[in-house]
């Protein structure tokens, strides 16, 4: 293992909040750090990058370890050679998490999302549940009619989006008006299934524009089966389902013969595609595997 250990400047104060500012932004970021090491000095330079950038501004050998490690969303760390050393660190874009109504049971929901480190907006028409009193911990708490609630909020593909408002006909106004915003990757509804459908029918006979889309991947009743009925239990329960939509995953327990199964091959890629070159570019393997190959020869 390899430390760089540099003295402390505005420059590193800047990058910390350029840092911060990109854990905020609705596309994923990459921070570039390449590290060039002669026997006399050791050069630093660090660049960022983002989703939709090409790349222009770093060699050859990066971009490739910049697209790498854009497909796999995991940051990487290369040799590039013999003086050179590359990290690529992936800072994922922010997730969402807004809430449509400010009763009790949405408070430890909005709790446990922020504990994740998301950005939390919950909106109500009632003026005395949406208060900030109630919900401390939310990023947002707006106390406005629908219409400019969603308005206020940012919905991007990070975003799921909870009802929780008790009430059929605020479902069906916040459906209509969701349905006319970019996609998000989770949309739920609190109740039972005949409510969802219920809703469902409806949006699409009112002809609300891109409604068949969004009702398709309504959810209804929320959360993942865990059995406890509770508001904090609910909470747990929705925020579990969420994170799965939001990891590509479906929920299963670990200790599952094929969950253990699917972990230890997905163990043994992960750990071939660190230590292995990247494709498509020219980059070589890392320090401990070279090293590896050297003490063989």
């Amino acid at each position: 293992m390899d430390l760089l250990v540099e003295r402390l400047t505005a420059e590193h104060l800047a990058l910390l909040e350029q840092y911060e500012s990109a854990r905020r932004r609705d596309e994923c970021s990459l921070l570039v750090c390449t590290v060039w090491q002669t026997y006399r000095a050791i050069a630093v330079t660090r660049t960022w990058s983002s989703e939709s950038a090409e790349y222009t501004r770093v060699s050859s050998d990066v971009q490739s370890l910049c697209r790498a490690v854009m497909r796999r969303r995991i940051s990487r760390h290369a040799r590039l050679d013999s003086n050179t050393e590359a990290l690529v660190h992936y800072v994922p874009p922010v997730t969402r998490l807004l809430v449509f109504g400010a009763g009790d049971d949405a408070q430890p929901l909005c709790d446990l999302g922020a504990s994740l480190g998301w950005h939390v907006a919950v909106a109500d028409r009632r003026a005395r549940l949406a208060t900030r009193d109630r919900f401390p911990n939310a990023a947002s708490v707006i106390a406005a009619e629908w219409d400019e609630a969603v308005s206020a909020m940012i919905f991007s593909r990070r975003s799921a989006v909870v009802f929780m408002t008790h009430s059929v006909e605020d479902d069906l106004r916040l459906l209509s008006l969701i349905s006319q915003q970019p996609d998000v990757a989770y949309v739920g509804a609190l109740g039972l299934l005949h409510r969802r459908e219920w809703l469902c029918q409806q949006v699409i006979t009112l002809g609300v524009p891109r409604s068949r889309a969004c009702v398709a991947n309504l959810r209804g009743p929320i959360g993942l089966a865990l059995g406890d009925r509770s508001a904090a239990g609910i909470a747990v329960a929705v925020i579990a389902e969420i994170l799965a939509v939001l990891n590509g995953q479906t929920a299963q327990s670990l200790s599952s013969a094929k969950m253990l199964n699917n972990l230890s091959t997905s163990g043994r890629r992960a750990h071939a595609w660190r230590c292995g070159g990247v494709s498509g570019g020219s980059v070589e393997a890392p320090r401990a595997i070279e090293t590896a190959r050297n003490g063989r020869r």
